[in-house]
Parts: structure tokens; C-alpha cells; sequence
């Protein structure tokens, strides 16, 4: 995401209750409802920021240095310790870091073309070396729960997604599946919260396409929309009933997973003629962001609730209903802007 107002990158922890802001200036983070700040560092204490991991609400937050003045290198993982208010761990890698993912007991690297995991957090110990095809966006999502898999873009196989089982027995690649998931490449990954589907969109990002990650049942394609647009982010809802995804086109799309029904099919499909259209599955419900600003998107713990994190600074919460009615379902419930939010709160 092209930056705003300082701000470099944005995550939502597992639960998407709370969300980690890397800054010009230093970190944030907060809670989603109410929104209200939780902690942050400034400038003086850790420099920019251009990644922030929370592992759910515990104190230790992995941080990568970025930005126009960085106090740590772009190819230094660190390890923060927000009782103890410093660093604690540092981790240093031959190429700058593209993303991290945590789980308990484990910690995720991803760089241009390999991926590295840690024993996590006591000690914080290099457990496995995964080489991979370059991936510039550092795509990479880790399942929650007892089995701990990997899915990232498949070597050499355009629009394909590998599945890796972290703990398999030996340093030798132990492939789950492939998932073919898009004839493109692959441009954006979610993990349902229990570990059993994946989500994925393309870069052309028309479709996304919702699979299942230990069966071998059909795809469940959605459709955002007939023309190309880059997928911002995907999630799923707490229990995996729904999917929202945001795009740069300025959209937050939101659709029903537990019942298809609720979606809306096309006109094509509904008077009994059928093509590229016709199969896929239109939202229930949308909105549009002002300004179009980029954001990731997240469901509220009522499966009733999404709220748009927005670069800007901006922070939007819109209501859905599944009840058929003439609007398009989403009121608005909510606005604010985050980075004005003090930390009177925490």
C-alpha cells in the first residue's frame, strides 16, 4: 500500500480486535471497538517503522525498521517488549525482510525468495529454511491451531499456492497440496480463523476464489467485480461466514460464505444463461471509502460489523444486514481518525 500521513503499513492481530500502525514516527497500536489507542513508541525510541506484528494481545510485537529514517535496518527483525519498553531480540538476515507473521511458538521471515522460521519467543531459535520463487509482496499466511501450515505462492507455477507443514519431522519440503487457485499470479492470501480455508484473489483481481484447505471440494468464487483492480486485503469473519474484501477502487465488498444464497448471482445466471459471469458470486453488500484512500478491512465479533483502516489515518465501521431490502445493506456506524487519537485510553 502506497503510504499517507506517515503511515507505512498497517495489520489486524488474529483476532482482528486490535490493528499495529508502522509509522515515519515510530508504532501504534490499537483497539478496533471502541477504537481507542493502546500503546505506541515515537520516533526517538524506534525510528520508522515499516512493519508491526502483534501476536493477539500479548506484550511482544515483532518491528522492522523503514521508512525515510530508519533506527533499524530493513533486514533486521526485532523483538519488542512492550512491558519491558525495549527491544529484546534481534534478528538479522542477508536481504531486507518483506513481511512477518506470529503464532504461538512460532515466528515467520519472509524475504525475496526464502522464508524462515523461529521457535518462538523463549528461546527465539531458527527452526527451518523454506526457499521459494522470488515473491517481491512477501505473500505468506500461517494457519491458527495444533497444525501450523504455510501457504504462499507455489515455485514455478503461476496462480498456484503452496501448502507447507511447518513441524513436518525433518528440514525436508513437505508439500500438503497445491492449491490451483487463479490463472494469474497470486496477489493477495487469508486463513480462515479455523485453519480450514484459504482465500486468494489474482492480480488481476476480478475473482476471488475461497478453497479448502485440507478437502478437495470446488473453489467458491466470488466476484468483486469486471474490471482489473489490485486487492488491498481479504478476511475472513471470526466463525467464517463471511469474507470482506477491499480493493483500489476504493470498495469494501462484503460476502456470505456460510449461506451462498445470500449473495447475489448474475442477471446471466438468473434468466438461465451462462459465461464468464454467470458462475461466480456478487457481494451482499458494499461500501465505498471517501477518497479512495487504501485499507485493510475486518469483521467486528457480531459477524454484523466491518470496519476500513484506511492509510489516510481514517477509520470507518459500517453495519451490514443479510435481509434483502433496496440499499446495498451497509449503514455506516461509526468515523474517526486514528492517528489523532491520544493514548488517554490505555
Amino acid at each position: 500500500m502506497s503510504q499517507s500521513r506517515g503511515v507505512l503499513n498497517i495489520r489486524f492481530n488474529q483476532d482482528q480486535g486490535c490493528f499495529a500502525c508502522g509509522l515515519e514516527s515510530g508504532f501504534r497500536i490499537y483497539n478496533v471497538h471502541p477504537l481507542t489507542e493502546k500503546t505506541r513508541q515515537d520516533f526517538d525510541e524506534v525510528g520508522g517503522v515499516s512493519h508491526v506484528e502483534m501476536l493477539n494481545r500479548c506484550n511482544l510485537l515483532a518491528i522492522v525498521g523503514g521508512g525515510h529514517s530508519p533506527k533499524y535496518p530493513e533486514r533486521n527483525v526485532m523483538i519488542w517488549d512492550d512491558l519491558k519498553k525495549k527491544m529484546i531480540c534481534e534478528i538479522t538476515f542477508h536481504s531486507p525482510v518483506l513481511s512477518v507473521r506470529l503464532r504461538v511458538n512460532k515466528l515467520i521471515v519472509v524475504s525475496w525468495d526464502e522464508i524462515n522460521v523461529f521457535k518462538f519467543p523463549d528461546p527465539v531459535e531458527h527452526y527451518r529454511t523454506i526457499q521459494t520463487q522470488p515473491n517481491p509482496k512477501g505473500l505468506c499466511e500461517v494457519t491458527c491451531g495444533v497444525q501450523q501450515l504455510l501457504l504462499y505462492p507455489a515455485d514455478h507455477q503461476v496462480g498456484k499456492l503452496q501448502v507447507y507443514d511447518i513441524d513436518s519431522g525433518t528440514n525436508t519440503r513437505r508439500v500438503s497440496k497445491v492449491i490451483d487457485a487463479h490463472q494469474n499470479a497470486i496477489a493477495c492470501i487469508a486463513v480462515s480463523r479455523d485453519g480450514n480455508k484459504v482465500a486468494t484473489a489474482s492480480t488481476k483481481g476480478t475473482l476471488i476464489r475461497v478453497s479448502h484447505i485440507h478437502g478437495e471440494s470446488k473453489p467458491v468464487e466470488l466476484r468483486r467485480g469486471t474490471d482489473h483492480a489490485t486487492i488491498q486485503c481479504i478476511n475472513f469473519s471470526h466463525d467464517g461466514s463471511f469474507l470482506c474484501v477491499s480493493s483500489d477502487k476504493g470498495t469494501v465488498h462484503i460476502f456470505a460464505l456460510g449461506n451462498l444464497e445470500l449473495n447475489t448471482k448474475s442477471k446471466l445466471a438468473q434468466v438461465g444463461l451462462f459465461g464468464a459471469y454467470s458462475e461466480s458470486l456478487w457481494g451482499l453488500a458494499q461500501f465505498t471509502i471517501p477518497n479512495e484512500s487504501p485499507c485493510l478491512c475486518a469483521f467486528g465479533s457480531d459477524n454484523k460489523s466491518v470496519v476500513a483502516v484506511c492509510m489516510d489515518g481514517s477509520f470507518y465501521r459500517y453495519l451490514f444486514t443479510t435481509e434483502a431490502g433496496p440499499s446495498n445493506n451497509c449503514i455506516r456506524d461509526s468515523f474517526d481518525i486514528f492517528l489523532d487519537i491520544g493514548n488517554d485510553g490505555i
